[in-house]
C-alpha cells in the first residue's frame, strides 16, 4: 500500500509462531502494494469491499435488496413515535397498548422529531446508511492513527473492508436491524476525546450524548480522573443544559422521567434476559437477589479500577484513541442494562487487535473474538441452560454470558492505536494532547522518555518533539 514501504517496526517477536504470523502480514502487504498503487486497482478494490458491505448488511439486516420487505427496525419505530408525540403535544412516555416504551431521557425525543417525518422505508434506509457512515468514520479515525504512514485512500479502503467484516458481528449488525442510536452516541464520545477543535471545548459532545442516553456520562468521570477538569466541567454543564432545555420545552415529560421513570429499571426490560450482556445481567443470572447485586458491585468496582487505570496510562502515553475505547468498554460493562447492540464499542477494538502487526498473537485473539461475536452464542446457550442440569448447565451459563466475558477480556487486552513507545511529555510537564504537542495534566502519569525509532519512521513521535 502506498506509503507503507518506509515504515519500520520494532524488533519482531521471538516465538516461531509469532514470527510466522509477522511474515504473513508482510507478505499480504507486499502482494497488495502493486494493485493498490494504481488508481484503477484502488477503485476496483473499493468496489469489491463496498459490494461485500452491502451484501453483508442486506443478509444480516435485510435493508437494501430490492423486492425484500424492510426489517421492522423496532427501536427506530419507537424513536419515530416519540418524535411524532412531541410534534402532536402528546406524552412521549404513554405508549400504545402492546408497543415498546420510550426509555430515553426526554432530550432524546427532541432529536427524534427529525426521523418522525417521511415514509417509513425511506427513513429506515437512510438511518442504516447513516449508521454505516458514522461507524465508518470511527473506524477510519482509529485506523488512520494506527497506520499513520499510510495515505488516506489506503486507510479508507481498509476501513471499508473492516466495516464489511464487522457488520457480521451481532453488536454491529443489530444496530442496523433494530435501528438503534448507539453508533451515533459512540461517535460523539469517541471524537470528543480524540479530536482537536479550536471552536468546540472538549466535553460538549459527551454532555450531549449523556442527555440522549445516560451511560455516556462515564466519559465525564474519565475526564475527571485524568486531570482534565475543564472537560469534566464542560461535559457536566452540557448535560445540565440538555436537561434544562428539555424541561422548558417538555415540562410534564421531564418531570415524569427525572422523578419517576429514571428509577424504573423494569421499564427497560428484565436484567436477567440473555441479551443483557452487562456485568449486572451476568451476576443476576449467576446468583439471584441481594447476593447477585453484591456480586455485581464487586465486579463493577474491579472493572472500573482496572479500566480507568489503563485509560489513565494510555492518556499519559498520548494514545487517546485506545483510552476512549477502554472507557467505552467500561461503560458497557458497568451499566445495569447493556443489550447486545450496546456492545458496538468492541468494533474498533477488534480492528486494532486483528491488525496489530507488531504483536501477531493478537491477530488470533481478535479473529476468535470476531467469530464468537458473529454467532448467537448467548441465545443458543440460554436455550441450552433451560434444557440441561448439572455440569452441562454450568457450561451453558458461561456461554450465556459469553459476550460480557469477551468484553472483560478485551478490556485487558493490550490493544493500542500507536505503533511505537509512549510520547515524550511537553516541557511544561503536561502530557501530549491529540496533536502530540502538549495537553492537560494527568496526575500520577508524568511520562518518561523511551527509545523510539527515527522520526522519519514515527511521524507521531516527531510531531511531539517539534
Amino acid at each position: 500500500m502506498s506509503g507503507t514501504g518506509g515504515t519500520r517496526r520494532p524488533p519482531g517477536p521471538s516465538h516461531p509462531g509469532s514470527r510466522w504470523l509477522a511474515r504473513g502480514w508482510d507478505q499480504v502487504v507486499e502482494l497488495g502494494r502493486p494493485v493498490l498503487a494504481h488508481r484503477v486497482g484502488r477503485i476496483l478494490a473499493a468496489a469489491v469491499c463496498l459490494a461485500a458491505l452491502i451484501e453483508v448488511v442486506d443478509w444480516r439486516a435485510g435493508q437494501f435488496l430490492i423486492g425484500r420487505s424492510v426489517a421492522l427496525m423496532i427501536d427506530l419505530g419507537v424513536y419515530r413515535r416519540a418524535g411524532a408525540d412531541v410534534v402532536a403535544g402528546r406524552s412521549i412516555y404513554k405508549q400504545p397498548a402492546g408497543a415498546f416504551p420510550f426509555t430515553y431521557p426526554p432530550f432524546a425525543a427532541l432529536f427524534a422529531v427529525v426521523v418522525a417525518w417521511g415514509e417509513r422505508q425511506l427513513v429506515q434506509v437512510l438511518w442504516t446508511v447513516a449508521n454505516l457512515v458514522v461507524l465508518g468514520a470511527v473506524l477510519f479515525a482509529t485506523l488512520r492513527r494506527r497506520f499513520a504512514s499510510w495515505d488516506r485512500n489506503s486507510v479508507a479502503l481498509l476501513t471499508l473492508a473492516a466495516l464489511a467484516v464487522l457488520s457480521l458481528t451481532q453488536p454491529v449488525y443489530e444496530n442496523y436491524y433494530y435501528g438503534q442510536v448507539n453508533v451515533f452516541l459512540m461517535a460523539l464520545c469517541f471524537f470528543d476525546v480524540v479530536s482537536t477543535s479550536a471552536v468546540r471545548p472538549r466535553g460538549v459532545l459527551v454532555g450531549i450524548a449523556a442527555g440522549v442516553k445516560l451511560v455516556p456520562g462515564i466519559f465525564g468521570l474519565y475526564f475527571l480522573l485524568t486531570g482534565q477538569i475543564r472537560a469534566a466541567v464542560v461535559s457536566g454543564l452540557s448535560f445540565l443544559v440538555t436537561v434544562g432545555l428539555t424541561w422548558a420545552i417538555l415540562p410534564a415529560d421531564s418531570n415524569q422521567y427525572w422523578l419517576h421513570i429514571v428509577f424504573d429499571t423494569a421499564r427497560i426490560g428484565s436484567p436477567t434476559f440473555h441479551r443483557n450482556q452487562s456485568l449486572y445481567g451476568a451476576a443476576l443470572r449467576a446468583v439471584s437477589g441481594t447476593d447477585g447485586r453484591a456480586l455485581f458491585a464487586i465486579a463493577a468496582l474491579a472493572v472500573a479500577i482496572v479500566g480507568f487505570r489503563r485509560a489513565r496510562s494510555l492518556t499519559a502515553q498520548g494514545d487517546l484513541v485506545a483510552a476512549a475505547l477502554v472507557v467505552g468498554l467500561i461503560g458497557v460493562l458497568v451499566s445495569p442494562i447493556s443489550w447486545t447492540h450496546h456492545l458496538d464499542w468492541v468494533a474498533p477494538v477488534l480492528v486494532l487487535a486483528v491488525l496489530d502487526a507488531d504483536r501477531p498473537v493478537l491477530w488470533v485473539w481478535g479473529a476468535v473474538c470476531v467469530a464468537v461475536f458473529s454467532l448467537p452464542v448467548p441465545l443458543d446457550a440460554s436455550a441450552f441452560v433451560r434444557a440441561h442440569t448439572g455440569v452441562l448447565r454450568v457450561f451453558g451459563a458461561i456461554g450465556e454470558d459469553a459476550f460480557a466475558l469477551l468484553v472483560v477480556a478485551l478490556l485487558v487486552t493490550p490493544f493500542r492505536s500507536t505503533r511505537f513507545a509512549p510520547l515524550q511529555p511537553a516541557g511544561d510537564g503536561r502530557t501530549p494532547d491529540r496533536s502530540g504537542r502538549g495537553g492537560s495534566r494527568v496526575a500520577g502519569h508524568p511520562g518518561r522518555p523511551e527509545p523510539v525509532h527515527s522520526s522519519s519512521s514515527n511521524p507521531t513521535a516527531a510531531a511531539a518533539r517539534r
